[in-house]
């Protein structure tokens, strides 16, 4: 693959005028193409995020703004919070639909997912983007527990995951522990799939984040994992506990905080400090409510990648203007695939800076986001 590990140096991709057509067998999802089989789609994916990481920017945004039209014109026919909102703005179905009409459409806040969650879902969803899939959320307080998308936007995480996995080199036959958001009667289970659908993997177990903290610790010694991934505040919590108990994680060599980004918040110094004497490694993804990964680390380590594929993010000023680069913005962002609830230029009230080219020779926009609060101090 053109991506290397840590630290290597990035081989040359020669620039591309176009990326390869290919058919997409998902009727209303042309970016990126999708396969029926969610396994080979997985796979076969990383064909096309090779192509589409390294080609021109505005290919990119050609591609992102065609499928965002599709999401517009269903969501101004079928989501009733969007029918009143969109009328105003006409013809954004047609194929002239750009950065310009994208800019006109209005800006909705966080609060409004709070207090119109119902009103936000589809009353006629594509049949064929598969069956309602409820992700589990602590991301907005008040609101609801659980945010909802088709079928057709996990196998899109699945392949995004793989991505990372791919660009950080990670060895697929280790043990893998996640802690997730999960239903109240779900505490723990083995993903029969392994931690990376389509792929061949090691042990994969699931705990759920409503544990206690030493039942936590307890399956985190018992099972041994090499990779641990959490929301942040279990991360930190866990960390803590594993700081004064008797036994440490002996096999454990990476730490994944999944963050809202909505809500972002560093690491503390003395998780910091835990991990880099034990000499494990801490990365950090984040993604909008759980509904879609929204960036990946740069597997050279420049920052933050955007995942162009799944959603386009503005970063804006307060005049809701494009900031330049280097020039800090609110991070406003548009799902492309998930007609069953499409979230269309939602302001998240974080702010970022997007970076420039990056040296890693990828063209996915990268940014440094800007951090809240550390969880404790």
């Amino acid at each position: 693959m053109a991506s290397g590990g840590r630290g290597q140096t990035p081989v040359p991709v020669p620039s591309m005028e176009r990326v390869i057509e290919f058919r997409s067998t998902i009727p209303g999802i042309s970016w990126p193409l999708l396969s029926a089989d969610r396994h080979a789609a997985v796979v076969a994916l990383q064909h096309q995020f090779e192509q589409i990481e390294f080609c021109d920017r505005s290919i990119q945004v050609e591609h992102q703004l065609h499928q965002m039209a599709r999401v517009v014109d269903h969501a101004a026919q079928w989501v009733p919070f969007y029918v009143d909102r969109l009328k105003p703005y006409p013809g954004v179905s047609t194929d002239s639909f750009g950065l310009e009409q994208l800019e006109k459409l209005p800006i909705m806040q966080a609060g409004d997912i709070r207090t119109s969650f119902a009103q936000m879902v589809s009353r006629k969803p594509p049949r064929d983007h598969g069956s309602v899939e409820k992700v589990y959320t602590r991301s907005l307080p008040g609101g609801p527990s659980y945010l909802v998308r088709p079928g057709v936007n996990s196998l899109l995480e699945n392949a995004i995951k793989l991505r990372d996995n791919l660009w950080q080199c990670r060895d697929l036959s280790a043990r893998h522990l996640s802690i997730r958001h999960l239903p109240k009667s779900v505490s723990e289970k083995f993903d029969d799939d392994g931690w990376l659908p389509g792929c061949e993997t090691g042990p994969a177990l699931v705990l759920n984040t409503a544990l206690s903290v030493d039942r936590l610790y307890s399956r985190l010694i018992e099972f041994d994992p090499v990779y641990l991934e959490a929301p942040l505040a279990t991360i930190e919590e866990l960390l803590a506990f594993c700081r004064t108990a008797r036994h440490k994680p002996r096999a454990l060599k990476e730490v994944r905080s999944l963050s809202s980004i909505s809500n972002i918040e560093e690491l503390s110094g003395g998780a910091h400090s835990y991990l880099r004497n034990l000499n494990i490694e801490h990365s950090v993804s984040y993604s909008l409510h759980g509904l879609v990964t929204l960036t990946l680390p740069c597997p050279e380590g420049y920052g933050h990648h955007l995942q162009v594929e799944t959603a386009y993010c503005e970063l804006l000023d307060d005049e809701d203007a494009p900031c330049g680069e280097h020039i800090s913005g609110r991070l406003v962002v548009t799902t492309l695939q998930n007609f069953l609830m499409p979230l269309i230029r939602l302001d998240l009230g974080t702010r970022a800076t997007p970076m420039g080219a990056c040296r890693c020779g990828r063209t996915l926009p990268l940014i440094r986001v800007e951090h809240n609060k550390a969880v404790c101090q």
